[in-house]
């Protein structure tokens, strides 16, 4: 993959959906659906609990999940399956945006407790289920969740008992403070660009040609922040 198109990708995205626009409808973005039918995954099942880890499949070409265990089971050796510290929620979507802000936040750990119910109401896997509707990109989607969340997410572990819990462990391609940092450059790139007024038209050629002028790309890098907005606005 070229190692700075994600970047130049999620840079315009952010740009444009601060901006009110008719042009890109949700149908035409990205969303988990792919994600969940091809994703690199493998399970381990245990007497009571069980354990999966997921690649994000836009980048199973530079993420293995030999890799994935590595970085998530070294960030926390302690028994997943003690006495849940997260929140209850008896309404699914209450559940999905909770998940969804622990996301935009950048919380690797997200721990959700339901009735044992859910599991068998869903006709896919409800883990999924929860963290697609996270990630599903739709008209109230702003330039951090939605589509943003789908290219910034590189993989978990996913733990799950079927009395009604869930764990995430997350894995990004930025950390919180990184992308504090990109919204204050995305603020400063739209003050700089001044849009308001301007046709739809104008708008896009002016956020491109800005893009053009301050995103240089990445070769032969393997830092993670290539494959980011705030990597290409921020570095």
């Amino acid at each position: 993959m070229n190692k700075r198109l994600i970047s130049l990708v999620l840079t315009f995205i952010m740009l444009i959906t601060m901006v009110p626009s008719t042009i890109v409808e949700a149908s035409e973005v990205t969303t988990m659906e792919s994600v969940k039918a091809s994703s690199n995954q493998s399970e381990v099942t245990k007497p009571e609990e069980n354990t999966i880890y997921a690649v994000n499949p836009l980048y199973e070409d530079v993420i293995s999940i030999d890799d994935l265990k590595k970085k998530l089971d070294s960030s926390n050796d302690e028994q997943l399956f003690a006495a849940s510290t997260g929140q209850y929620f008896s309404d699914y979507d209450s559940a999905v945006s909770y998940l969804r802000k622990q996301m935009v936040s950048r919380e690797t750990e997200i721990t959700l407790n339901f009735p044992a119910s859910w599991f068998d109401s869903h006709k896919d896997e409800l883990y999924w289920d929860l963290l697609y509707d996270a990630m599903k990109c739709d008209e109230s989607s702003t330039g951090q969740d939605g589509d943003a969340l789908i290219y910034g997410f590189a993989g978990c572990r996913l733990s799950y008992s079927n009395a009604g819990y869930i764990q995430y462990t997350m894995s990004y391609h930025s950390d919180a403070e990184q992308e504090a940092k990109l919204t204050a450059a995305v603020a400063e790139a739209m003050t700089t660009l001044q849009l308001n007024g301007l046709s739809e038209a104008k708008k896009i050629i002016k956020i491109h040609d800005y893009i053009c002028n301050h995103v240089d790309y990445a070769y032969n890098s393997k830092e993670e922040q290539i494959y980011t907005a705030y990597g290409a606005l921020c570095t």
